[in-house]
């Protein structure tokens, strides 16, 4: 499912694996000017579901975030992973 994109809930986690995990992916430690792939972190916004026991699936459900959930939740860590990894996809 789309949570193995992200540790968990916290937010501070969130967007340090966030950084952590653009910056090894586009850049490694051995080639650091060198591309290898370009990240993206779309997934990581208010959307991380595959399946639920519900029978909901990514393509049925949808999803209403309230706009505080979404300020105090989603949108810090994927601003900062943004802001300090400079993911290019």
């Amino acid at each position: 499912g789309r949570n193995v994109e992200s540790p968990g809930e916290d937010p501070l986690i969130n967007a340090l694996y966030g950084i952590a995990y653009v910056k090894g992916a586009q850049q490694g430690d051995e080639y650091p000017n060198v591309i290898k792939t370009i990240v993206t972190l779309k997934h990581w916004f208010a959307y991380n579901m595959e399946n639920d026991h519900n029978g909901n699936t990514r393509f049925n459900f949808d999803a209403k975030v309230s706009a505080y959930d979404l300020a105090a939740t989603y949108m810090s860590p994927w601003e900062k992973a943004i802001k300090e990894s400079n993911p290019l996809g």
